[in-house]
């Protein structure tokens, strides 16, 4: 499979889902050890930024190819079809996607924009990781065991 540019719409999803009351963003990046810009704008430019370095370091592509692809992530977020502010104070984003519909989506961008040397130093690996540890939360929500497994009595 070839690495591609996903559409604004995909990097818009994933952040109005993780902004979205209830769900938790970590803004650490545990290799650098620094806090993130974990602010909606912040997040789709360290998104769209990852996916074009990929392609150019993946195919030699020049980046000015894509100069507008950030700006169009922006756009998308803010004029939503699901008529959602992420960058008022009020009616913060709704994802109209399920926990495990991001956990894909999350994978699929982490593979377009894997190509880099430092893929694993970059902010966009620990958001889209920290995505996925959060739609992996709510996955697990109804799962038998919790935390920690407790033996039953009478058990082995």
């Amino acid at each position: 499979m070839s690495a591609y540019l996903v559409k604004p719409e995909h990097i818009g999803e994933l952040i109005k889902w993780i902004k979205s009351p209830g769900k938790h963003m970590n803004g650490y990046n545990l290799y650098a050890k620094e806090e993130m810009d974990t602010s909606a704008e912040g997040l789709v430019k360290t998104l769209a930024k990852a996916n074009i370095d990929s392609l150019v370091s993946r195919y030699g592509d020049n980046s000015e190819e894509y100069k507008e692809f950030s700006e169009e992530c922006l756009k998308d977020l803010k004029t939503s079809r699901h008529g959602i502010s992420l960058f008022g104070k009020s009616n913060i984003g709704h994802s109209h996607l399920d926990a495990k519909s991001i956990w894909n989506m999350a994978q699929c961008l982490a593979y377009q924009s894997c190509e880099v040397d430092n893929w694993i130093e970059t902010d966009a690996y620990w958001i889209l990781s920290h995505i996925q540890t959060e739609a992996g939360r709510i996955m697990a929500s109804e799962a038998n065991v919790g935390w920690s497994y407790d033996l039953i009595e009478g058990g082995a």
